[in-house]
């Protein structure tokens, strides 16, 4: 009797003990972690407005979307809204960066223009000498043409080639990386950049690259 309550003792202490651990759950690259680790959300639910995370880890306070890296799953496609930018944080620069690094999280990058406004066109501001396609920033960092602000799309060891517009665009435009990593940059300079939302992204992997990008899952 006296071993036998021994035994159930011990039981009932390690019982106590492994309830009171706290499985910490590993989250994907792809995934941003919760608070204690024991739940993980989309890269992209981290600054959406919205408590993802059920205990407001995912949406501390002076967050923001821009600046990070968001590494893609096959299948999945991020959805972005950048808000325009206070008055007396002029010029606004932001930087969003997409991965493919690879197996499920992808070997290139699609990006989906949905709806796009970033400033305004302004074919009067551009030298009629200078061939359109050469239009490239100046030393200052700006875009001849675009005086309010614009978009650019920059690839990760690939020479910079213009890639660089303003105004506003509607209905579904499609954009393949050629290679893993694509950066979107928004500069605002003046405020009249009405909506900040930012192209849908995704990642693809190629199923057979003899036959890209017609061969591409995403």
């Amino acid at each position: 009797m006296n071993i036998k309550a021994i035994h159930w003792s011990l039981v009932a202490a390690l019982a106590l003990k492994l309830a009171g651990i706290v499985v910490v759950h590993a989250c994907k690259i792809s995934e941003h972690p919760c608070k204690g680790g024991a739940f993980c959300v989309p890269l992209d639910k981290y600054c959406d407005g919205k408590d993802d995370c059920g205990d407001g880890s995912d949406e501390p306070k002076m967050c923001t979307v821009c600046n990070r890296t968001y590494y893609g799953d096959i299948g999945r496609t991020y959805s972005l809204t950048v808000p325009p930018p206070q008055w007396n944080r002029l010029p606004f620069l932001c930087h969003l960066t997409f991965t493919a690094s690879g197996n499920e999280q992808g070997d290139i990058v699609q990006i989906i223009f949905d709806r796009f406004t970033v400033g305004r066109f302004d074919e009067g501001l551009i030298d009629p000498d200078l061939d359109s396609s050469d239009a490239s920033l100046t030393s200052g960092g700006d875009l001849p043409g675009c005086p309010e602000g614009f978009m650019q799309l920059s690839e990760l060891g690939r020479p910079f080639t213009g890639g660089s517009w303003c105004g506003k665009a509607s209905g579904h435009q499609l954009y393949y990386s050629e290679t893993a990593t694509v950066t979107a940059s928004v500069k605002v300079i003046l405020l009249t950049f009405s909506t900040g939302r930012i192209p849908s992204a995704g990642v693809c992997g190629r199923k057979d690259k003899e036959r890209w990008p017609a061969s591409l899952q995403c």
